[in-house]
């Protein structure tokens, strides 16, 4: 059975109970799409703790996260990317725009709905914590 990995992206600080559903919408929904595949949905919280240092700088971290190839295997380390928010911070709309510009599936959980993302803009470049706004596939 292959491995299809998703990266939660979730603001520090957002409500365990919030990110808790939105990784249940995430999980079920994507395992509906691909029965075949079993999806694994990792938060960004735990990533963070698990592989920052291996990485040392945002912009290396965020390049791996977005980008990065299991050399063993030669798939992705992340097949996908989906944020809990439309506003996002620096490393979250890094990661996105990495991601969108290597081709990787992008999205946002809403409530109950997933819907794709297009784009980053930048709303205020010096609010790190959610400066950036995701664009939303009309």
């Amino acid at each position: 059975m292959s491995e299809y990995n998703i990266f939660l992206a979730s603001p520090k600080g957002e409500l365990d109970s919030v990110t808790d559903a939105a990784e249940q919408v995430v999980a079920h929904q994507f395992q509906e799409a691909a029965p075949h595949t079993q999806v694994k949905v990792v938060r960004s919280k735990d990533e963070y703790e698990r592989s920052f240092t291996q990485h040392g700088t945002w912009d290396d971290w965020t390049t791996y996260v977005a980008t990065g190839v299991d050399y063993q295997y030669r798939t992705p380390v992340f097949n996908a990317v989906v944020s809990t928010t439309t506003d996002v911070g620096k490393a979250t709309s890094d990661i996105i725009s990495k991601a969108l510009n290597n081709r990787r599936m992008v999205a946002v959980v809403q409530q109950d709905s997933i819907s794709r993302v297009t784009g980053v803009e930048v709303v205020d470049s010096d609010n790190w914590q959610s400066g950036w706004r995701l664009t939303l596939d009309a």
